[in-house]
Parts: C-alpha cells; sequence; structure tokens
C-alpha cells in the first residue's frame, strides 16, 4: 500500500478501536433479550439494501458470505472500514422524542494466500442494546410521595472472525468464519424518591460472556451468462450456539458505588440458520437478492423467553455504473446503488411481530489514481408500530465505508 493509505488505516483502526463499545442504537426493544441482531456489515453494499449472499466481487470483504473471499484479486491486499450515524424519531400513542446515534460497524482485512485460497479476519458487530426509560409511581400508602424509575440498557456484542475461502475447480467455492464473541452489556435501574432530595439508589447488572464461538459455513457457485455478464449463486448457514453469560450486579447511592460483585450465570442459545442469494453482473450493472431464515422458536424453552418468532431477513438491490475505468470524469466512474429490505425480528412483543421496513440510496466514490472506494449511502424505514403500548421508530441511517485495495507484490520500476 501507499504511504498515504498506510498512514491513514493505521491511524484509523487504532483510534476506532474504542468505538466499538458506543452504543449504536436507541430503543426500548433491545430490553429484551440480548438485543437487536445485526444484519448488515454497513460495507459498500449497504447501498443496495445490505445484499451479499450471493455477491462475489475481487475488490471488497465480503462477510455475509464467508465464500466469497477466494474473490479476492491475487495481487490485493484489502481493508475495509465501515461507520454509521443514525438519527430516530420514536413514537407511542403519549410521547415522542428524537435520538442520535452512531458507530464503528466494521474492520477486516483480505488477501490471497494461494491462488485458491483467500482469507478475511476483522471485527463486526453482532448485537446491539440502547434504550432508556423513565416512569413514575405512587410510594405504596403514599398519596403525596412518588419515586421514579429510570431503566436504562447500553452495550452489545461483537464478532472477532477469521475466514478462510477455498475455490473447489473453476466455479465452486466454500468457505466458513470462525468467530468469537466479545463484549458486553448493562441493564441499570435508578430509583429516585423526591422527599430524599437529591439521594438516588441505583442497581447496575452487567452481562459478560464467557468465551465463546461460533461458525458460519457458506457456498457460492459462478458461471458466465455471456461474455459480458456472469451469476452467482449463494448458500450460507449456521449451527445452534451457546453463549454463556456471567451476571455481574453493584448498587449506587448518589455518587457512591459498593463493589461489583458476580450473582449469576445463564446460557443464551443462538439458532440454526440458512441463507439464499444470488447476482447477475455485467460491465455496467448489477442486481441482487437475499433471503435468510433463523428458528428462533426451537428455543423458547431453552432461552427462557414466553415467545419468540423465526426470524426473516430479505433484501434486494441493484447498481450502476456508466463507464468504471474509462470514464471521461468522476460522475461517469461512480457506481449508483439502490436498494429494500424487510427484517422479521426474533422478538414477539405482546403477541405482536417486530418489523422492519427500509430503502436505502448509495453512490461508491472512486479515489483519484487507485483502485480504492469511498461509499455514501443513506437507509431510511420504520420499525414497529403504535400500538398495545409498543412504540414505532422511524430512522435515517447515514453509511460511510472505506474500502482501500492496493497492489502487492510487485516491483516498481519507476517512483
Amino acid at each position: 500500500m501507499n504511504k498515504l493509505n498506510i498512514r491513514f488505516s493505521i491511524i484509523f483502526v487504532f483510534s476506532s478501536i474504542f468505538c466499538f463499545g458506543q452504543n449504536s442504537t436507541y430503543s426500548p426493544y433491545t430490553y429484551y433479550g440480548i438485543g437487536e441482531f445485526e444484519t448488515s456489515d454497513y460495507s459498500r453494499v449497504s447501498g443496495m439494501g445490505g445484499v451479499g449472499i450471493g455477491i462475489r466481487d475481487n475488490g471488497f470483504i465480503n462477510y455475509s458470505n464467508p465464500a466469497s473471499y477466494s474473490s479476492v484479486d491475487s495481487l490485493f491486499f484489502v481493508l475495509d472500514i465501515a461507520a454509521s450515524g443514525t438519527l430516530s424519531r420514536l413514537e407511542s400513542t403519549s410521547t415522542s422524542y428524537n435520538m442520535l446515534t452512531g458507530n464503528l460497524k466494521k474492520i477486516a482485512i483480505g488477501l490471497r494466500l494461494h491462488p485458491a485460497w483467500g482469507i478475511s479476519m476483522g471485527v463486526v458487530p453482532f448485537t446491539n442494546v440502547g434504550y432508556k426509560t423513565v416512569t413514575t409511581k405512587d410510594v405504596e400508602g403514599s398519596n403525596i410521595y412518588d419515586f421514579t424509575i429510570t431503566s436504562e440498557g447500553k452495550g452489545g456484542l461483537s464478532k472477532v472472525y477469521l475466514g478462510n475461502a477455498v475455490n473447489l475447480g473453476k466455479h465452486f467455492s466454500l468457505g466458513v468464519n470462525s468467530n468469537l464473541i466479545i463484549g458486553y452489556y448493562e441493564k441499570d435501574e435508578t430509583y429516585s424518591i423526591d422527599f430524599l432530595g437529591t439521594g438516588t439508589l441505583g442497581e447496575k447488572r452487567k452481562y459478560k460472556p464467557n468465551t465463546a464461538y461460533s461458525f458460519d459455513f457458506g457456498v457460492q457457485f459462478t458461471d458466465s451468462l455471456s461474455s459480458s455478464s456472469k451469476y452467482t449463486i449463494g448458500l450460507i448457514g449456521g449451527v445452534n450456539s451457546k453463549l454463556h453469560f456471567r451476571e455481574y450486579k453493584s448498587y449506587e447511592y448518589s455518587s457512591s458505588t459498593i463493589k461489583e460483585e458476580y450473582i449469576n450465570g445463564y446460557d443464551f442459545w443462538i439458532p440454526t440458520f440458512i441463507g439464499v442469494g444470488f447476482s447477475v453482473d455485467s460491465r455496467k450493472w448489477t442486481f441482487a437478492a437475499d433471503y435468510k431464515f433463523q428458528y428462533w422458536k426451537d428455543l423458547i424453552d431453552k432461552n427462557d423467553l414466553p415467545s419468540l418468532n423465526n426470524s426473516h431477513h430479505i433484501a434486494v438491490g441493484a447498481q450502476y455504473c456508466p463507464r468504471a475505468f474509462l470514464g471521461k470524469n468522476l460522475m461517469e466512474r461512480m457506481t449508483y446503488q439502490i436498494g429494500a429490505h424487510f427484517d422479521r425480528s426474533y422478538l414477539k412483543i405482546k403477541g405482536q411481530d417486530f418489523d422492519t421496513y427500509g430503502m436505502s440510496v448509495g453512490v461508491l466514490i472512486p479515489i483519484k489514481n487507485q483502485i480504492s472506494t469511498i461509499g455514501i449511502s443513506v437507509d431510511a424505514g420504520k420499525k414497529g408500530r403504535i400500538s398495545d403500548g409498543m412504540f414505532k421508530e422511524n430512522y435515517l441511517r447515514l453509511n460511510l465505508s472505506f474500502n482501500f485495495a492496493d497492489i502487492w507484490f510487485q516491483k516498481r520500476r519507476f517512483n
């Protein structure tokens, strides 16, 4: 990589490590279970609705299907960094408010170790917890005094992964991601009583997973449709995995904190999933679609939750580039994207499904005299509904991705 890319990458990577712990969401629904699961890696396909299972591209790292790692060009070293910020408006029958959140979403590298073997490693988000609710209740036996309960959650889990993919002949590729689950989340409650003045009593609960691993697998089949177009069919899957959490509790009175202590342990199971996707590529156009299904209903008893939904994820998208390398100006070399997605959460709140609908648009901007790009996309949509005490969230999310691809293993003839 050239000196500018190396310096920028090192500074960005080390500074962004401290950002992974920041809240990425602010939704009352993340109170349940272990939070909200990520359905996209926010990379350069985020403007296409987040498709990826059937995407095979030699210039970026596609975590959605590990079989894609073998498509990285044998002379390329690829670095992907993605971040996002979200403006949300939450509404219920009695109140509404706005929230702004943001976080780093992905750091990953990829390269080819052998003509048929590609690898990738990095950090991607797994779950997010972020909420705050305030309720007021009367002190029992008194009509004068009341107390306020503030419930707040924050944190989330991430995956540190190592992925390998191998080409099996001319058309097939097989890949696997080995994931280490890291991070923690907190669920805190603070009690404030008016007649105590400024005194508050708080209970903090922190949940940390033991060393936990998960594995997901992918297959891709690619063939030509004509001399200028090809198609790719992708399959992904994963088996049940168990997360064992250690629960810690501490109390806080005003500014004094009682030492944190271990109180309990519990298991949370992540179920089997399968997914299928495809893409069709020509010199200028790409069309793609994904579907993913996860069997949560089988784990209601193991996860000690009253009800769970089987989750569904659907995404479709397209992109168009007028003249990728021969364009006379920047507008002709840019790639334009559009997409849509639908998600049904594993949560079933008060007997109702919790769904997300979104549409996205984006552009990929090539960096002058390089084979790297900057991606900018906007995703707008809504989650949930206003009924039976539930919240609806309208959101607008800005995604930024930095894709650095540089040529290795070649000697420069001229400086």
